[in-house]
């Protein structure tokens, strides 16, 4: 038997694909059970990562260099595997950039390249938005 939680979960679900629906939208929905756990891992992802992202904001803000902003940063055993915590989940870290760089050039190029391509994306919007 469901819970009000449950409940609540499934019909703001429902709610959401009959919206999305009218343009060939699937959410995908399953059963209430699973559903709620996609819901809840879903939202504590996102308040996870808006906290960091909102973290970073502020060290921009504050002008913090670039070498000292804070990133996510998987943990590894001294033969290179990847550290998993709970529900066999990569366990990250925070560490400031410079550190990263230091630690494990590979990574930040990464963390570099993904930046990079996220902006090279904004720009192609905006180019287009102004072809419009």
């Amino acid at each position: 038997m469901a819970n009000q939680t449950q409940k609540y979960a499934q019909m703001k679900l429902e709610f959401a694909q009959e919206s999305v629906s009218p343009y060939g939208i699937d959410l995908g929905l399953k059963g209430i059970q699973h559903n709620t756990i996609r819901v809840i891992d879903r939202g504590v992802n996102t308040v996870k990562g808006s906290a960091i992202s909102n973290r970073r904001w502020k060290q921009k803000k504050d002008g913090l260099h670039v070498s000292k902003q804070e990133y996510l940063y998987p943990l590894r055993d001294k033969e290179g595997n990847l550290i998993r915590g709970e529900e066999n989940k990569v366990v990250k870290i925070l560490l400031p950039f410079g550190v990263i760089k230091q630690m494990d050039p590979q990574h930040a190029e990464k963390l570099r390249d993904n930046l990079a391509t996220q902006a090279g994306g904004l720009l192609e919007t905006v180019r287009q938005m102004d072809e419009c």
